[in-house]
């Protein structure tokens, strides 16, 4: 992915303050040898130098590729996805020294993100990385040392909760699984009429495996209610002040907020990047978005929490209505269009 496609935001939000203006200067000429051209100050046309980038990258032509993205580091010296997208593009041809010597630079703009990049989960993870990780040379480069020892105070914290978490009562927990109803999670989730993209069947009960019904491939169903059931609640210790929303699952409720050193688990997913959380034995509401890491080597707003042990696993089960009036469940939500009325009205213009 092209830093192209990145929200906007990220412009801002990843800009390095160097300190003195001799060390600012020393740096620039840092990643003036590295990109072997003048860092420009001028953001102007860095877009069409990130497109032809990804172009060439579609189609293979990673040579063109690099040297589109460093006219984007070029124009983007200060910021730390052109960089790491540099470095990914590197791994793809087995540049690997020059890989390294690229997220070497980007550690400095933003350790978190490139530790984000390297070691993180799910989409945020970069897997053109992956080689560079299982490599030799990785492991007995300066960056993998300098990494290791910014891991070393996540890596106490992380230890030190995972015995509190042996110790915490039953009670302080969450159950097991954790059961949220009613439960549409995402932004556009809605229920009511939805179109069949595959035959699926129906069962009486979540979990259940008794079939009642089949939903037929390009017809319609009515949506009634969902739930997700939670299995092993993640385990997320808090390393910045959160302030959650604590009272009964959707309804409104008072504000806490929770210190830096207590265990909160994550729930159900809602939107716009809130979930539901359990904290002192209570369910809770908070704005988590992706600011749960693996390590924080800085804790802030943008990274407040370390996962512990474990992401658990999350199961969403929705019961519809077929058209001869048959209801059934099913967790197979890939097979329909989960969208509210307002949304397919308001994307597909109908």
């Amino acid at each position: 992915m092209r830093f192209l496609s990145r929200p906007a935001g990220l412009l801002t939000c990843t800009l390095l303050a160097f300190g003195s203006p001799a060390q600012a200067a020393a740096n620039r000429q840092r990643a003036e040898e590295l990109i072997g051209q003048p860092c420009r100050d001028d953001q102007s046309a860095w877009t069409d130098d990130s497109v032809a980038a990804w172009d060439a990258e579609q189609n293979g032509d990673y040579i063109t590729a690099i040297l589109s993205q460093k006219r984007v580091v070029s124009r983007l010296c200060d910021h730390v996805l052109p960089w790491i997208e540099l470095a990914e593009l590197h791994v793809r041809v087995d540049r690997l020294p020059a890989a390294i010597s690229y997220l070497q630079y980007a550690l400095e703009l933003d350790a978190d993100e490139v530790l984000l990049r390297l070691l993180g989960t799910g989409f945020l993870r970069s897997p053109h990385l992956e080689p560079l990780l299982d490599s030799g040379l990785y492991r007995d480069s300066e960056l993998f040392q300098r990494i290791d020892g910014l891991l070393a105070p996540s890596r106490r914290r992380r230890a030190a909760a995972r015995r509190l978490l042996e110790r915490m009562p039953v009670g302080q927990r969450p159950p097991n699984p954790f059961v949220a109803r009613p439960s549409c999670p995402g932004e556009r989730c809605g229920f009511g009429d939805w179109k069949v993209y595959r035959d699926t069947p129906i069962v009486a009960a979540p979990e259940g495996d008794l079939v009642v019904g089949h939903a037929r491939k390009d017809t319609t169903v009515r949506s009634l209610t969902g739930e997700t059931r939670i299995y092993d609640p993640p385990a997320v210790l808090v390393v910045h002040p959160l302030t959650v929303e604590q009272g009964p699952r959707g309804q409104a409720g008072r504000s806490v907020v929770v210190p830096g050193g207590e265990i909160v688990f994550l729930l159900d997913y809602h939107a716009e990047g809130s979930m539901g959380i359990w904290y002192d034995g209570r369910y809770a509401s908070a704005k988590v978005g992706n600011y749960v890491r693996d390590a924080c080597v800085e804790p802030a707003r943008d990274c407040w929490g370390e996962f512990i042990d474990g992401r658990g696993v999350r199961d969403w089960w929705f019961q519809v209505r077929l058209a001869d009036g048959t209801e059934g469940w099913t967790n197979r939500n890939d097979n329909f269009q989960t969208l509210s009325d307002a949304a397919q009205k308001a994307i597909l213009g109908n």
